[in-house]
């Protein structure tokens, strides 16, 4: 590999099966809905963009807010993707967590791939404010670049791996679902609302966005959030069972913020090593 980032790559096919939507309809497809559990409190106070007292109407005006916030603000963020396959037998895990600047100037990237051959590819990014560097491979056989970053000053994280507030994933869930507010939370002073799914009326849009195919069957869909007043979906976790002729999948993905607005990017140990050795000359060397 040249200079191109090789977490670049193995984000895009991250957001080829995440990050779809669906155009048209399969009429062979069929929902077997997860019990809902009851409301346990009647939701109070304020609302994030998009909800009502019943759950999130206009899921755009949420996923907006959620983008537009953490756009603004520093964060942590961790993503753990996993699906599992019978006939043929497989599973897939994917786990991506980072740091992000209020300004997203620095930021701290990390991503683990365990493929269906269980095969493991590691890669992470860091970017200091001016400069971009990237560690390749596992400890012990880590090979650093300095991706080219002469277009965009601070490189932005958005030129190199994509949207890191999720929005693209998070959207799956939240417009596949009808959704109710099932309690809300004000210990911590900012009124945190948990939202369940209560059945699915976008069943293409779950199954494409998410395995990248079509499927016969949904069965035991599940959504859950907590979303706070300003729209920041803190908490997002989806799972369902996905049939497919004779084959078999189960997709669970969760998503997690947390320290909003109190994040402080560190530099990894492998930094001043990368900085070093390799500022300026691109080229990479193992060690």
């Amino acid at each position: 590999m040249g200079r191109a980032s090789g977490l670049a790559m193995l984000f895009a096919v991250a957001i080829v099966l995440s990050g779809c939507t669906a155009t048209e309809t399969d009429s062979r497809l069929t929902v077997s809905p997860a019990p809902i559990p009851e409301r346990t409190t009647t939701p109070s106070g304020d609302l994030a963009p998009g909800m009502t007292a019943d759950g999130i109407r206009w899921s755009a005006a949420l996923i907006r807010a959620h983008s537009r916030t953490l756009r603004g603000s520093s964060f942590t963020v961790k993503s753990i993707r996993t699906v599992e396959s019978t006939n043929p037998s497989y599973r897939v895990r994917t786990v991506m967590s980072g740091t992000f600047s209020a300004n997203k100037s620095r930021y701290h990237q990390s991503f683990v791939e365990r493929d269906r051959d269980a095969q493991e590819r590691r890669s992470e990014l860091f970017a200091d404010g001016e400069r971009l560097f990237e560690a390749l491979g596992p400890i012990g056989e880590r090979r650093y670049y300095m991706p080219r970053t002469e277009l965009y000053s601070p490189p932005r994280p958005e030129s190199f791996i994509g949207n890191p507030t999720q929005d693209d994933r998070i959207y799956i869930g939240v417009k596949a679902f009808e959704t109710r507010i099932e309690s809300t939370n004000r210990s911590g002073g900012e009124p945190n609302h948990r939202i369940v799914g209560t059945e699915v009326r976008l069943p293409e849009l779950l199954a494409v966005g998410t395995i990248g195919t079509y499927a016969d069957r949904i069965e035991e869909p599940s959504l859950t959030m907590i979303v706070g007043h300003r729209g920041i979906v803190y908490d997002y976790q989806l799972r369902f069972t996905a049939i497919k002729g004779n084959q078999t999948l189960v997709v669970n993905h969760t998503i997690r913020y947390t320290d909003v607005g109190s994040t402080a990017v560190v530099a990894p140990n492998w930094y001043p090593f990368a900085r070093e050795e390799h500022l300026g000359s691109g080229n990479a060397t193992s060690l």
